[in-house]
């Protein structure tokens, strides 16, 4: 038969109907509330080392019967904090549940619309950096220049114009009109950003990305297969997004292998647009209140890593 439950009044813990003393907080039920306002000439004097008519050692002897009869065990620091709490008149008890119940809070996720304006605000931020800190923006420029000669000598038979053209991504765009072009561009930013990512340490959060990817921490919530199998046509459609499709080969595999690398960097770090943009996608309003489901967004970057990783192999085989 399933045991009887109660909740202690000083620490709100859900706790057996039998037991003389909370296993939380140390609070001792047989003792009146301290609300209860006696007459003056009735009130005893107050004893600083008691509460209740109960002796801090009479606590102790009875907390030692108690546990010795197998009614409920308690550590040496549950008990002190219940003395504790016994002595100040359940104050204690009181505070510590409000800081368990703020620290239990789930953390409101912006909705997707918020999330994007959100992001567009921190480009626009950075975007003006550049030109408060004109030292911000030299990697960018120097990039830029780089695109700029490597695509004036494409045609070029040189080992190394073509092993800078295919870590830059230099061809991206210049085949390509209209929308192709504005996703070859789009992936020439994919690539900086994670070449510069790389360089300022974003391989340690790639590292935390491979190794959640093939196991994660003990207690991560699982990654959904509906959300693998988005995420992983996600990272397909993405990489012709970036590449076009008649332009997929081998020398454009680094916009692959960069959306590989961003995806476990997202993965990895939890933090950053891309991670936002996915909790904000994927959340669920309970209670009023829109929350992060972790296993959906671990399955989307999870898939996105292994889409771009299967387009990507396959178009330097086949290309």
């Amino acid at each position: 038969m399933a045991q009887q439950m109660k909740y202690c009044r000083s620490c709100g813990k859900q706790i057996e109907t039998n037991v003389k003393f909370c296993r939380y907080c140390g609070f001792r039920f047989d003792v009146a509330p301290q609300n209860t306002v006696s007459q003056p000439e009735q009130q005893a004097p107050q004893q600083p080392a008691s509460q209740g008519g109960i002796s801090a050692g009479a606590l102790v002897q009875e907390v030692a019967a108690s546990t010795s009869k197998g009614e409920e065990s308690f550590d040496l620091g549950n008990l002190g904090m219940g003395m504790i709490d016994h002595a100040t008149g359940g104050a204690l008890g009181s505070a510590m549940n409000t800081v368990s119940q703020m620290k239990g809070k789930v953390t409101e996720i912006l909705s997707p619309f918020r999330t994007l304006l959100s992001g567009i605000k921190s480009f626009g931020s950075n975007l003006i950096g550049f030109f408060k800190n004109p030292k911000a923006a030299i990697p960018t420029i120097l990039l830029g220049i780089l695109w700029i000669v490597l695509g004036m000598m494409r045609d070029s038979d040189s080992d190394v114009i073509k092993a800078l053209s295919w870590l830059t991504f230099s061809e991206g765009g210049l085949n390509r009109d209209g929308i192709g072009m504005i996703g070859g561009i789009f992936g020439k930013g994919i690539v900086a950003v994670a070449l510069t990512s790389l360089i300022n340490g974003g391989w340690r959060d790639v590292a935390a990305g491979c190794k959640t990817m093939f196991g994660g921490k003990k207690g991560d919530e699982k990654p959904k297969a509906l959300h693998l199998i988005i995420g992983a046509i996600i990272g397909v459609l993405g990489y012709y997004a970036f590449v076009g499709f008649r332009n997929a080969s081998g020398i454009t595999t680094m916009a692959g292998i960069s959306g590989i690398l961003l995806s476990l960097e997202s993965l990895g770090s939890k933090d950053g647009f891309l991670y936002r943009f996915a909790q904000s996608l994927t959340s669920r309003v309970q209670n009023g209140v829109r929350t992060a489901q972790n296993g959906k967004v671990a399955g989307l970057f999870t898939g996105m890593t292994a889409g771009f990783a299967i387009i990507t192999a396959l178009t330097a085989l086949i290309r």
